[in-house]
This record gives structure tokens, sequence and C-alpha cells, in this order.
């Protein structure tokens, strides 16, 4: 049973801890394609949080994903839930950079509310079981939720585990100005200070066992937040994305009507 719990534990705490952010995002609305993508490079080129070595083709990769980053990033999500084998995975990291530099962070009234997880990168140091709770994304039985109240200033885990496992956890946060950007002369919120107040554990049909986990000091990071996508950082190197289930439904439906399309069904 300890070893039960020192797992859980891991899976809890690599959930939130954040990585260090850009340290400025200059506005780039008015100019050029051409000259936006050479003030990106050099915003990416400045970052610790980000490594062109990670991403296969390097920066003509880059830049060949730049015009759509949000919608390509969706489209890489859908395609990897999918069980499509051509998801290239460094186009992952490429995507995650490009929207970090729109300088678009932690904003109350956007994370409010549902979120759904629908893609966990584990980092290189991630825990051993953080890697199999990864890799079993594509084949859940149920989705997994991080929902947010900013009434009480509490998110909401709940994680389904193997075949008939759940985690839940509640977590206190707190906005903080450490690892912000600026973004337009404004500071751009990145990281959430977090607090585990509580934990528990079910298994399949016995009851739901209350798990004596407090944990003070951990922080999440924000790289994108808009009304439809979540993407935060852990400081092992994993990337946690998000959708809103309306979101989420609105591209399962479009992929169906699109494979309808293809296949003559929907004509």
């Amino acid at each position: 049973m300890s070893l039960l719990i020192l797992a859980l534990v891991a899976i809890l705490v690599a959930s939130w801890h954040g990585a260090a952010a850009f340290s400025s995002v200059p506005s780039n609305s008015k100019i050029p394609s051409s000259q936006k993508f050479v003030k990106v490079k050099q915003i990416l080129e400045e970052s610790s949080a980000f490594n062109i070595t990670q991403v296969e083709g390097g920066w003509q990769t880059v830049e060949s994903l730049a015009p759509h980053p949000k919608q390509t990033l969706v489209d890489y999500v859908m395609d990897y839930n999918s069980g499509d084998v051509s998801a290239n995975p460094s186009h992952l990291f490429a995507l995650v950079g490009l929207l970090q530099a729109q300088g678009k962070g932690f904003t109350s009234d956007l994370v409010d509310g549902e979120w759904i997880s629908v893609l966990s990168q584990e980092g290189t140091k991630s825990p051993r079981l953080q890697k199999l709770v990864s890799k079993g994304d594509r084949k859940r039985r149920a989705p997994a939720y991080a929902n947010f109240d900013i009434n009480t200033q509490e998110f909401y885990g709940d994680v389904p585990i193997l075949k008939y496992g759940s985690l839940q956890s509640t977590v206190s946060y707190n906005p903080v100005k450490d690892a912000h950007d600026v973004f337009d002369g404004k500071i751009v919120l990145r990281r959430i200070s977090c607090d585990i107040v509580g934990a528990s554990w079910k298994w399949w049909k016995l009851p739901r066992i209350p798990l004596p986990l407090r944990a003070k000091g951990g922080f999440l990071d924000f790289v994108y937040l808009d009304k439809d996508l979540r993407i935060t950082k852990g400081n092992r190197g994993g990337i946690f994305i998000h959708f809103r289930p309306e979101f989420l439904k609105s591209q399962q439906k479009e992929r169906l009507k699109g494979h309808e399309n293809e296949s003559g069904e929907g004509i």
C-alpha cells in the first residue's frame, strides 16, 4: 500500500510542477509574416524553455508550422488520439514553443470551468508511472479532467488509471509573478503556486479511499490559454494539453464529417 501511495504522489506532483517561461515577448501583430517569424525565432533562441534540437528538421520545420500553430496543434492532438502513427512528436515541441511566443498566459476568466486532458507528453525525467499513464492516453476508458473553480481558487483532477482505478485530487492555487513574460509592455502571468489539499483513490466497485496526501510549494506554468485550449508545462519536461469538452466534441464531429465525405457517405 505504501508503494501505491508513493506512486500516486509521483503522478500528482508531476502534473503541476512548472518550468521557466519566456522572459519577453514583443508584439508582432502588424508585421509581415516573414518578419514575424524572424522575431519569433529570436524569442525561441533566447528562451531556456525551447530546444531546437528536439525538432526534426530544425528551424525549417518550425517556420513551416508557424502560420497557424493553434489549429496545427489541434490537428496533431486529434491525429495522435486516433492512433495516427505519422504524428511527429518533434512537431509538438515546435508548436508549443510557437504558441507560448504569442504571450497568452494565465487568465482567471478563461481558465474557469471544465477541461478534458487530450494529450500528456512525458519528459525525460518524468516518473516511470507517469510515463505509463501518458502512454495510456489513447485507449483511456474514460476522459481525465482537470477543472478550475475561480471562486474557491481550486482545481480538481480526476484521472483514470489502468483498467479500474481512479485518482482524484484537489489543489489550491494562487497566481504569482514568478516566470512571467512581458507582452506589449504588459505582464503576462504564467505561473500559479499549487498546494495539494485533498486526494482519494478508487478501485473498481470498492469504496473511495481518502489518501493522506498533502503537499505545499508546487507550481504550474501556463504555456498557452484561450477559450478552447490550455497548455501547461512541468519542470520535468512534461507537456499537458487540455481542451474544453465542447471544443473536443466539435473537433470530433468535424473529423467524422470529413471521413464521411472522403468515403462518399456524406455526399
